[in-house]
C-alpha cells in the first residue's frame, strides 16, 4: 500500500496554533472518523510526530554539505556575510544542509512513500534533503503548506526584531537567507496546499516574487477544521471570576500580541472606547506582557489552557488582523457560536456570505473597528441569537473535524489523480538499491540507518552487479518487474 506522509516537527498538541495545531487537529480527525487512516483503498495516511514532550524540540542533523548542486551558492560567503559573525552565518547556511533527525528519518518507508505534506518553509529542506539522500526525491510528490499570512520571511524578521532590533548587517543577512529558503521551498515543492483561495491574499500582495514562483504550480484548497473544545466554566462564572458585571459586554481578543494580528489597533480602539463607555470590558488572552492599558475594563491574561471558557463567555470576539491565513482560533470561535468582528482580509474573507455572525472592519483602521464595536452593541437579542446559530451551523457543516478529515482525503485523492500516482507505477519505478547507489555515486557520508543496508548479502550482490555490469543490471531490473 502506498503511503502519504504528513510531517510535523513537534509532538502532537491540540492546544497549539500554527502548523502543530493544524496537524494535530487533522490527526484527531482521522482518529475519530477514519481510524484505519486510509485515504483510499491503496493509500494510507501516516503522521510523523516526534516522540518528545510538547515543550521539547528535536534538532535536525547537519549533513555538512548541500545535496542539491543548485544550492551550493548558499554556502559561499558574500558581501553581506563578511559584515556579520561567522557563527551566525554558519547557522543560516545550515538551513540548506539539514536532514531529519535519525529517529524521524528512519520512519520513512522508501519503498512505499509516494507523497509527503511538508508544513512550513523552515521544515522543507530537512524533508527534501532526507528524500534526496534516500535516492527517492524524484518519485515522491512534495506538498507544501506554509502557515503564515504572507511570505514566511516577513514574519520571521518581525519576530526577530520584536524584543530588540537587530543591527542593519544582521538584518540583511537573516533576511537574505530566509528569503532564499522561502524561494527554494516554493520552487522545489511539486504543489501547494492552502485552506482557501482567500488565504493567499497576503502572498500575492506582499511577496513580489510569489506570482512568478507559482506560475506553473498546481494549488489545492482544503478548509481547515478543528475540534469543539467544550468550555468548563459558564459565562456567568467566568465573568464573575473576572469581576465583569453580568450586564456588561465582554469583548475578547485571543492570540499573540503582535501587529499582524492587529493588536496595536485593538489597543488604540480600546483606549478611545474606555474613555466614554463603562459597559464594555476588553479581555485579551495570549501572552505575558506588561499591560499597555491600565484600566479596570482592560483585563490582560497570559496564555491559558482553556481558551474555550473565554470564547464561550465572550459576547463577541475581535480579530482585527492585518493578514490572515485561516486561523484556528477563528474556527474555535465559530464552533462555540460566538459572533466575530474581524478585518476583511485573507482567510476571514472566506466567511463572507456563509454566516451572518460576522461583522467586517477595515484592516489597520482604528475608527472602522470602533464603529463595528458600537454597531455590535446596538444589535437586538434576536439578531445576536441568529449570529450565534449561523456560526455554529457553519462550523458543523464545513469546519468540524469530520469535515476536515473528509475534505483532506478528497484533496489528496485529487492530487494523486492529477499527478497520475498509482501503486503499479510506484512498484515499477522502485529500486531497492536507490538509497545506497545514490550515496555511492555521490561519494557522500551515509546516515547510520543507511549503513546497515550494506551488510545485506543479497543487496550487496545487486550492488556489485550494478557496478560491474550496469547494462545487464538495468536490463534484468525491468525484465523482472514487467513480468509481474
Amino acid at each position: 500500500m502506498l503511503k502519504h506522509y504528513i510531517h510535523c516537527h513537534q509532538s502532537f498538541d491540540l492546544l497549539k496554533g500554527g502548523s502543530v495545531g493544524y496537524i494535530s487537529s487533522l490527526f484527531q480527525g482521522f482518529t475519530e472518523n477514519n481510524p484505519l487512516f486510509q485515504i483510499q483503498e491503496d493509500l494510507q495516511c501516516c503522521f510523523l510526530f516526534p516522540n518528545i514532550a510538547t515543550h521539547e524540540r528535536l534538532e535536525n542533523e547537519d549533513l555538512g554539505f548541500v545535496l542539491d548542486a543548485r544550492l551550493q551558492y548558499t554556502q559561499y560567503n558574500n558581501e553581506i556575510s563578511t559584515k556579520t559573525s561567522l557563527d551566525l552565518l554558519e547557522k543560516r547556511q545550515r538551513l540548506f544542509r539539514e536532514v531529519l533527525p535519525i529517529t524521524e528519518y528512519s520512519k520513512l518507508d522508501p519503498k512505499y512513500i509516494s507523497s509527503i505534506h511538508i508544513h512550513g518553509a523552515y521544515n522543507f529542506f530537512p524533508v527534501y534533503n532526507s528524500l534526496t539522500k534516500m535516492g527517492i526525491e524524484s518519485r515522491v510528490v512534495k506538498i507544501l503548506t506554509t502557515h503564515n499570512p504572507y511570505q514566511p520571511t516577513m514574519e520571521d524578521m518581525y519576530l526577530l526584531n520584536r524584543a530588540r532590533p537587530l543591527d542593519e548587517n544582521t538584518n540583511k543577512l537573516m533576511s537574505y537567507y530566509f528569503n532564499e529558503r522561502d524561494k527554494w521551498a516554493f520552487k522545489l515543492a511539486d504543489c501547494l496546499f492552502f485552506p482557501s483561495k482567500e488565504s493567499l491574499e497576503g502572498y500575492y500582495s506582499l511577496w513580489s516574487d510569489f506570482e512568478n514562483l507559482i506560475k506553473d504550480k498546481q494549488i489545492y484548497f482544503c478548509p481547515t477544521g478543528t475540534t469543539i473544545k467544550k468550555p468548563i466554566l459558564s459565562q456567568e462564572n467566568l465573568k464573575s471570576h473576572l469581576n465583569i458585571p453580568i450586564d456588561a459586554k465582554m469583548i475578547l481578543y485571543i492570540g499573540r500580541f503582535i501587529d499582524v494580528r492587529g493588536y496595536d489597533i485593538l489597543i488604540e480602539a480600546a483606549q478611545t472606547i474606555l474613555n466614554t463607555r463603562n459597559d464594555i470590558y476588553f479581555v485579551v488572552v495570549g501572552e505575558k506582557q506588561i499591560s499597555p492599558i491600565t484600566h479596570k475594563q482592560w483585563i490582560q491574561i497570559p496564555f491559558v489552557d482553556n481558551p474555550s471558557d473565554y470564547i464561550n463567555a465572550a459576547d463577541v470576539c475581535l480579530c482585527p488582523n492585518r493578514g490572515s491565513l485561516f486561523d484556528l482560533s477563528m474556527i474555535e470561535i465559530l464552533s462555540l457560536g460566538t459572533p466575530i468582528i474581524c478585518s476583511y482580509v485573507g482567510g476571514y474573507k472566506w466567511l463572507e456570505n456563509k454566516t451572518s455572525g460576522v461583522l467586517y472592519a477595515l484592516a489597520g483602521n482604528k475608527d472602522s473597528l470602533i464603529s463595528k464595536i458600537y454597531e455590535f452593541m446596538d444589535l437586538t437579542q434576536e439578531k445576536l441569537s441568529k449570529m450565534s446559530q449561523d456560526n455554529k451551523m457553519l462550523y458543523n457543516n464545513e469546519l468540524s473535524l469530520k469535515c476536515f478529515q473528509h475534505n483532506y482525503c478528497e484533496t489528496i485523492k485529487e492530487i494523486y489523480k492529477d499527478f497520475k500516482i498509482s501503486n503499479k507505477q510506484y512498484m515499477i519505478s522502485y529500486c531497492e538499491t536507490n538509497l545506497l547507489c545514490n550515496a555511492l555515486f555521490q561519494n557522500k557520508t551515509m546516515l547510520a540507518s543507511d549503513k546497515k543496508i550494506i551488510g545485506k548479502t543479497k543487496l550487496q550482490r545487486k550492488i556489485d552487479k550494478l557496478k560491474n555490469n550496469p547494462m545487464l543490471f538495468i536490463k534484468d531490473f525491468f525484465r523482472k518487474r514487467f513480468k509481474r
